[in-house]
């Protein structure tokens, strides 16, 4: 019990205490992931001792880390030695379903330091990021190509995880040709060419984005029905396509803009087209994980999470019109 605590009276809550305590997990998980910690641990145990070796790191302090982890239940100490679990194997470079992008991505400095200024943010109504690095998001991935490149990689994920199975969800059966807006290094076009063998493809993004979806495109063995185009959607959109695909690019910009693209999608659609805007739709609900995508968004981008009815108004706005809805995050407007 709190000293001068009233009898009976519980402690502070855990859960806020958790809370508070978030950013610690957030560096630990980084800095295990910079070190390469779970890959060396794939060939079997190792001591604080062996590890710190590896890494030119000090012993002491690398087993505290570590010891945290294991409380947390990422990785196992047995013996003295410390190993792989199931959560920590998800760290590794080379796991199917690699979690190490996403702790690279969260505590990097320049995303890390961002979020020291959310109270700026929010008294001034600019981004954290801006008010940290005198430039938005996109303006710094240009000039800073690793930062950028640990970006790309964090997208990958997230594309693998949440977007492709809702992607892979609608039905291509009757469709022919695809247009993925922005859309990075392919993963989601890549995905629905491999499941709809009838579809061709077109990516459009920045040149040096484009030069990456191409050898990821050959990789796959799919450059054969793919054409790259290097442009920018806030001019035009490669036409005639029989749908169109927006994955997580409205949510990065406010109303006005996000009006911009979509008439320019609008423009390049024909009358039996349709256009996907993949990303999570805010529910009624105020416990939902989007919630946390949304305060991502007012930090990082200037952009927002939307509900059905904003969507539904922006298309409006757009020459557009809502289509059909699922509810994991796969919204479809047609021409109005």
């Amino acid at each position: 019990m709190a000293e001068g605590a009233p009898p009976n009276q519980p402690m502070p809550p855990f859960a806020l205490m958790e809370l508070s305590y978030g950013l610690i997990s957030t560096q630990a998980l980084y800095v295990v992931a910079k070190l390469g910690i779970a890959d060396l641990l794939s060939d079997g145990p190792k001591t604080a001792e062996q590890l710190a070796a590896s890494t030119g790191t000090n012993p002491d302090f690398l087993a505290r880390l570590l010891r945290f982890l294991v409380s947390k239940g990422v990785f196992v100490r047995n013996a003295g030695r410390f190993e792989l679990n199931d959560l920590g194997s998800m760290l590794k470079v080379d796991a199917p379903r690699s979690a190490r992008p996403l702790a690279l991505y969260w505590g990097s400095a320049w995303n890390w330091n961002s979020w020291g200024n959310l109270l700026g943010s929010v008294t001034k109504g600019r981004t954290a990021f801006d008010l940290t690095h005198g430039s938005g998001v996109f303006e710094y991935m240009d000039g800073h190509a690793d930062d950028a490149d640990v970006f790309n990689q964090y997208m990958g994920t997230l594309v693998r995880d949440f977007l492709k199975p809702v992607l892979l969800s609608y039905n291509f059966t009757h469709k022919g040709h695809l247009v993925d807006v922005g859309g990075g290094h392919g993963a989601l076009l890549i995905g629905a060419l491999q499941a709809n063998a009838q579809l061709r493809g077109t990516l459009l993004d920045v040149p040096k984005v484009v030069a990456g979806a191409r050898l990821a495109m050959e990789a796959a063995g799919l450059a054969d029905r793919c054409k790259f185009v290097e442009g920018d959607f806030f001019r035009s959109i490669p036409p005639d396509g029989d749908v169109y695909l927006m994955s997580n690019i409205l949510h990065d910009w406010d109303d006005e803009t996000c009006v911009r693209i979509l008439k320019n999608c609008r423009a390049a659609m024909t009358a039996n087209s349709s256009l996907l805007v993949c990303e999570a739709v805010l529910p009624d609900s105020d416990f939902s994980p989007v919630w946390l995508f949304d305060l991502v968004m007012l930090g990082l981008t200037g952009g927002r999470q939307r509900n059905i009815a904003q969507f539904t108004s922006l298309f409006e706005k757009a020459g557009l019109k809502l289509g059909s809805v699922n509810p994991l995050g796969l919204i479809e407007a047609l021409p109005a």
